[in-house]
């Protein structure tokens, strides 16, 4: 029986049988991948605390009969993402984005990108990056990533271009997937997004993944801008994301600036109670 290693960020736990825990990872070599790490129920010295959410590091999983789950041999964790962890708006944004990682990517299918994005994302949470800026990043380039890069060379519907269109604010049109100019905007697009920002955001998802990282858009244009692909994302997927609707929830209630302590295990016991339906 081979043994195999992978660099890997941990996406989701579930609980399966009476000690076993099923944990799925995102691998950089190999995609998303799911395995068995048995009687990890037992004893928290297991896997040496490496099976917490957010960890970064490597894993070696052997395969057993064919067609059967790997089982997980081994846990290493090189970056426990410990600023992610201890903060609900941190904790809150870094779910959202694994759990579309988890929802979209499919299984043993290399994304070498993705995993580096959303390694880079969650390291800039942890290392104290406002949430806002790594939000919208995430959202956009992943957008580009599952192959719904949306238009923003034109407007949808008279094909001018940003620098083109009348002054004022510029419609985002969900549905559609692309910008529309202020002449043409209606009821239906109700985002509103600057010239300013819509180069900018057009800068970031052309560039490399380096490069994208030194991006700086202003607090609000960050938010609004990240509201526009918290909606996009979830209509060109097709199902929206339980984490999507626990982040929401803690920004109406006012916890995302109340309650810097609420740990990971909070918040994923929060998106357990909020069930397996979109």
């Amino acid at each position: 029986m081979s043994s195999h290693a992978a660099q890997a960020i941990l996406l989701g736990i579930q609980e399966t049988g009476e000690h076993d825990l099923l944990v799925t990872y995102f691998t950089r070599p190999g995609g998303k991948l799911r395995v068995l790490a048995k009687n990890a129920r037992l004893s928290k010295k297991r896997f040496g605390g490496a099976l917490d959410l957010f960890i970064s590091g490597e894993i070696v999983f052997t395969y057993g009969r064919r067609g059967a789950i790997p089982i997980l041999k081994e846990a290493l964790a090189r970056e426990h993402h410990a600023g992610i962890r201890g903060d609900i708006s941190r904790t809150a944004h870094a779910a959202y984005w694994t759990e579309l990682v988890s929802l979209y990517m499919e299984e043993g299918e290399p994304q070498e990108e993705c995993h580096d994005l959303l390694a880079s994302s969650l390291l800039d949470l942890h290392l104290g990056t406002p949430p806002e800026q790594p939000h919208l990043l995430f959202q956009a380039r992943f957008a580009c990533l599952a192959g719904f890069r949306p238009n923003l060379g034109s407007c949808l519907k008279c094909g001018a271009p940003p620098g083109g269109m009348a002054k004022g604010a510029i419609g985002f049109d969900i549905k559609g997937g692309g910008i529309v100019c202020p002449a043409c905007a209606g009821p239906g697009q109700n985002a509103r997004l600057g010239l300013g920002t819509v180069r900018q955001l057009a800068w970031v998802m052309e560039r490399d993944l380096g490069h994208a990282r030194r991006a700086r858009f202003s607090k609000q244009a960050a938010w609004t801008a990240g509201g526009v692909f918290e909606a996009f994302l979830p209509y060109h997927l097709g199902i929206e994301p339980r984490s999507l609707r626990f982040l929401r929830e803690t920004r109406r209630l006012g916890l995302l600036d109340s309650m810097p302590g609420l740990s990971a295990r909070f918040a994923q016991s929060r998106l357990n109670q909020q069930g397996d339906n979109p």
